[in-house]
């Protein structure tokens, strides 16, 4: 499993400042004598809200980005992060340099996708 489950979830969520209250792991056979781990986690997480409902228009980006973003219905941050980096590849025109431009005007205000 590599890392306790405690450090793999505060890793995930070290954006949006969350901490695990606690966590619970369970470990079943199956029945092809494998093993599956069930790991439930109590999170605490404060994000910071008033940044997911601005428009995307108040992040640092090219006039070409925004557009693109818009035509494909995001319009405000907290769209922006629920969609996975690989879904905005299928968007008309964002390619990789845009994808990481994106990724770096949300890092520098502590958010990231979701998904990611």
């Amino acid at each position: 499993m590599g890392r306790l489950p405690e450090l793999e979830i505060n890793n995930r969520l070290h954006r949006c400042q969350g901490n695990v209250i606690s966590t619970e792991t369970n470990v079943c056979t199956l029945a092809d004598g494998s093993l599956l781990y069930i790991i439930t986690a109590i999170i605490e997480c404060h994000i910071q809200h008033h940044l997911l409902f601005k428009a995307v228009d108040e992040l640092n980006l090219s006039i070409q980005i925004l557009n693109i973003l818009k035509e494909n219905g995001v319009t405000n941050i907290g769209q922006l992060i629920e969609i996975e980096p690989s879904a905005l590849r299928s968007f008309p025109g964002m390619g990789k340099r845009s994808i990481d431009r994106v990724k770096d005007v949300l890092k520098k205000r502590d958010l990231c996708f979701r998904y990611e």
